[in-house]
Parts: C-alpha cells; sequence; structure tokens
C-alpha cells in the first residue's frame, strides 16, 4: 500500500506527507463503557466503604477498539470525500473539487492508512495543508501534537523525494543491525563464510 502511494505519487508529480494521529485508538467514540477498578490516593474504597472504579471508554487492548478507531477514521475519510478502494481497503483517493463546506479549492489526494500512520500525496501544498488541518481536528484538539510533515520516513523506511524521483531505503535498519552487531563487525568477518564452516551459538 505504501509503496504504491509513493509510485502514484511519483507518476503525477505530487509530494507524500506523512501525520502519525496522536492517541488514534482512545480518540474514537465509543460504543460502551467499561469501569476499572483502580486506588486512589494509596485507597481501593472512599470514606464510606463504597469501591473506587473508573468509567473509561476506549482501551488498549480491548476486544472493540480497532473497530471503534477504524469506524470513526472512515467515516471521517467519507465526510471529507474520500473514496475508499474496494481492492485496498487502506486506500483513499478523492478527486479534485471543492471542499465540503465549499471553503476551498482542492486538488486530488491519494491517501494510505497503517493503523495511525496517515499518509498523503498531492501536487498542491495547500491541499495538503487542509487536509494535515482537518485531521487534527479530529486528533489533535489540544494542539501539542507534532505537524504534518513532508516524509523522509514511514515504517522504518528512509524516504528520499526529489521532483520525478523517490529513494526508498533501509538506512535505519542497517543502522541498527550495525549497533547490534557492533562487537562482531570491528572483530572482522569476510563473505561469504569459507565451505563447511559451522557456527555454533558460542560464535
Amino acid at each position: 500500500t505504501i509503496r504504491m502511494l509513493f509510485s502514484l505519487a511519483v507518476a503525477k508529480g505530487a509530494t507524500v506527507w506523512i501525520w502519525d494521529l496522536p492517541q488514534a485508538f482512545t480518540s474514537a467514540p465509543t460504543d460502551r463503557y467499561r469501569y476499572m477498578r483502580s486506588e486512589f490516593d494509596g485507597r481501593e474504597y472512599d470514606e464510606n466503604g463504597v469501591e473506587i472504579v473508573y468509567r473509561v471508554a476506549n482501551l488498549y487492548g480491548g476486544r472493540t477498539i480497532g473497530r471503534n478507531y477504524q469506524d470513526y477514521y472512515n467515516g471521517k475519510m467519507r465526510r471529507l470525500g474520500f473514496n475508499q478502494s474496494h481492492a485496498d481497503p487502506a486506500s483513499w483517493y478523492r478527486p479534485a473539487g471543492p471542499s465540503a463546506d465549499g471553503e476551498h479549492q482542492l486538488e486530488e489526494i491519494w491517501l494510505a492508512v497503517y493503523i495511525d500512520d496517515c499518509l498523503w500525496a498531492t501536487n498542491c501544498d495547500q491541499t495538503a495543508a487542509w487536509l494535515a488541518d482537518e485531521l487534527k481536528t479530529e486528533w489533535d484538539k489540544d494542539g501539542t501534537a507534532p505537524p504534518a510533515k513532508v516524509c523522509d520516513f514511514a515504517l522504518g523506511i528512509n524516504v528520499a523525494q526529489t521532483p520525478g524521483r523517490t529513494v526508498l531505503s533501509s538506512g535505519a535498519y542497517i543502522d541498527k543491525m550495525v549497533d547490534e552487531f557492533a562487537d562482531d563487525i570491528e572483530h572482522g568477518y569476510s563473505t561469504p563464510l569459507p565451505p563447511g564452516t559451522n557456527v555454533g551459538f558460542a560464535e
């Protein structure tokens, strides 16, 4: 899905933007309330002997939280005029045209989402900013989340975007592996290993 979005962006001369939806799951409306036992000031019961419980909405790990978030996200995208792909439900497209409120004239947008990582491609910075603002109204009401930006890293992939060309690489993964095996690399091994080499757990 993500690679297809970058391919489309290059073909259309668009730039890919990214934003990590903050507290995506817990921000979605819940279909029911849950009650959680918890201590308050070190007490499990209040002064009247009543057990202290808290009413909570969506909790990570809850059986319905994924569905609640997905329904909420899908509804938001449709209200913004996006059409969901039947072949790939994580892909969305919005044709060029006015926004739902008629205040903005927008260029076309291709969008992909992986859990709470939202990426979109458009060849208009104003259109990209419009979508970022619309997402913030739902998932960043207190305005504390980092802003959306031109994508340079996504899902462990380094991204280098230039006009007409995008390079995806695994630099971050390679750096992690180098750190993990720094001692072995310093000691030195040649590859390929000689035929018949046996490497055990000790090595």
